[in-house]
């Protein structure tokens, strides 16, 4: 489950966006009735000179691919419509 990525330092400030990403998963991964090792939690829009939050989506997608697992489906959380950042950054 990929979420668009705010500063870490926004985070670290006390925003409450990460915090909310992981309840949505929770809450989602509950809906979907998803073992626990099959969900996880990303962050795409990766574009800026300083930290983004993390785990990226990209590198989660490549230690998938290391271990075998091909067939992924990636779930865009926020900016799901209409946003070209998002579209380009899971290279559509």
């Amino acid at each position: 489950m990929s979420f668009y990525g705010i500063l870490q330092s926004y985070a670290d400030a006390g925003d409450w966006y990460y915090q909310q990403c992981l309840v949505t998963v929770r809450l989602l991964a509950v809906s979907l009735d998803l073992a626990e090792n099959e969900g996880a939690i990303s962050f795409q829009s990766r574009i800026s000179f300083a930290k983004l939050l993390s785990p990226y989506t990209r590198v989660t997608l490549a230690v998938l691919d290391g271990t075998g697992i091909f067939d992924v489906d990636v779930i865009c959380l926020v900016f799901s419509a209409d946003c070209l950042g998002t579209l380009e950054e899971i290279e559509i």
